[in-house]
């Protein structure tokens, strides 16, 4: 052995990715709470596609770039955030720890992100806000960073009840959430066999304050049984959007939307923006991974609307993919559920430490990517500032086929970028005039040329 100091004793239990959290918090749950947390419905399809279909893209580093004073900063529902990504609207977090969204609001709040709270929270959404703005108010100006406390959306979804509904909402703006996430994915529950072979219910002593139901009232009835008592199968989007504006000033967002299609009809309505989302593969099974409809959400959207995510992220690598793809800010559920089961505050923290410490060792590899993607033809590019301090979160998509040609997409810090794409068919050319901003500041664009064989014409 060499001489010196003894070599420290290793961590216990070292987390170190988020699939080391839902490994801990796999041997923590009960199996009737795990299964719960861990399943989508019927056969499992699409909630194996959302974490897979990450795979598909790749990363191609950018090295020689100034990275010094990297800023991963952004902002989502009106608020700076430390770096584009929320904790969603998870229900029932007290089966996970007993302070459940207390503790991931303190720990959203301390780090700098937003929160989403359920209708089917295990506290009332006054007690998740004060935690979370409990917390801040103990951080000295240094704290955590120069990024702490969160905004706060109240999930939703259409009720029989309306005065029950409208109550939610206006406790919700009085309590100080800004945004309204109105679930549009759940005309009827997702079947999902682990709960009815386990007849699942809701542990004792958990109540949905926010439903203003009692434990007892709750476990009088299947899971299912009571959502389909409570839930509007007639919602639309004639009603739903126009009843909640005509009550409340909170952002309006749809949360379930995986279609153009869908994108346009929320911005017809007149809704603030949409959440492309499966219900983490909890409702109709088969239904796309939300990273492969993302971009198409992003192109209707045409930047009308906000277009958040979530669904499968489980890497800092899956936070640029989606912001490459049109997200404005991407939100984890499952993370958030095995880190409380974990540790609680301290645990959901760590989760955020994890995604904060990815994100930013990317874009140490240089403040531009580039991101291969799988199809051919026409894709989404975010182009990077020259300099990283200007913001981290642009990055490449590269066309696997067409590998110079770039479709330039701009996000908010490049105001007055924009891109042009023009077909000549008397010379079988495509031409691509992207425009972009320098260090300087300075718009300047670059054309290039491929004929429709992929040969290079020009630059």
């Amino acid at each position: 052995m060499s001489g010196g100091a003894p070599l420290p004793e290793p961590t216990k239990e070292p987390i170190l990715s988020i699939s080391d959290l839902k490994e801990a918090a796999d041997r923590k749950l009960p199996s009737l709470v795990r299964e719960f947390y861990n399943s989508g419905s019927t056969d499992q399809r699409t909630i194996a596609a959302n974490s897979d279909a990450f795979t598909k893209y790749h990363l191609r580093s950018r090295v020689l770039v100034n990275v010094r004073g990297l800023d991963t900063s952004t902002t989502a529902l009106g608020r700076k955030v430390r770096f584009p990504v929320g904790c969603a609207p998870a229900g029932i977090q007290g089966m996970a720890h007993e302070d459940g969204e207390l503790a991931t609001a303190r720990a959203a709040g301390r780090w700098g992100v937003n929160m989403g709270v359920s209708s089917f929270a295990s506290y009332a959404v006054e007690e998740v806000i004060d935690a979370g703005k409990g917390v801040v108010e103990t951080l000295d100006s240094g704290g955590m960073g120069e990024v702490v406390g969160s905004a706060y959306a109240m999930q939703l979804y259409p009720m029989r009840d309306r005065a029950l509904q409208e109550r939610i909402v206006k406790r919700a703006e009085k309590a100080g959430c800004t945004a309204i996430f109105l679930t549009g994915d759940s005309p009827v529950l997702g079947v999902r066999y682990n709960e009815w072979r386990n007849d699942f219910r809701t542990p004792e002593g958990i109540g949905f304050p926010n439903m203003e139901r009692t434990s007892r009232q709750i476990r009088e009835s299947t899971h299912d049984d009571g959502f389909a008592k409570m839930n509007d199968d007639s919602a639309a989007w004639t009603t739903e959007i126009k009843w909640l504006k005509e009550r409340t000033k909170m952002k309006i967002f749809v949360k379930g939307v995986i279609c153009g299609e869908d994108v346009r009809a929320a911005i017809e309505s007149n809704a603030d923006g949409v959440i492309v989302s499966n219900h983490g593969g909890r409702q109709l099974d088969g239904v796309p991974a939300t990273i492969d409809v993302l971009e198409e959400c992003a192109a209707a959207a045409e930047g009308k609307i906000e277009v958040h995510m979530d669904g499968g992220v489980r890497k800092g690598s899956d936070i640029f993919i989606a912001v490459a793809l049109g997200a404005k800010c991407v939100y984890v559920g499952r993370p958030v559920l095995w880190a409380l089961a974990y540790g609680g505050q301290a645990g959901v923290e760590r989760m955020l430490e994890v995604f904060g410490h990815q994100s930013k060792l990317l874009g140490s590899h240089g403040s531009r990517w580039c991101v291969e993607t799988p199809e051919a033809r026409k894709q989404t590019i975010i182009s990077n500032l020259e300099e990283a301090t200007a913001g981290l979160w642009g990055m490449v998509l590269r066309d696997e086929h067409y590998q110079d040609f770039l479709w330039t997409f701009i996000p908010d810090f490049m105001t007055g970028a924009h891109q042009e794409l023009e077909y000549n068919s008397n010379d079988d050319i495509w031409i691509y005039n992207i425009y972009s901003l320098k260090g300087n500041h300075e718009l300047v664009r670059d054309q290039k040329a491929r004929n429709s064989n992929g040969e290079h014409m020009r630059w």
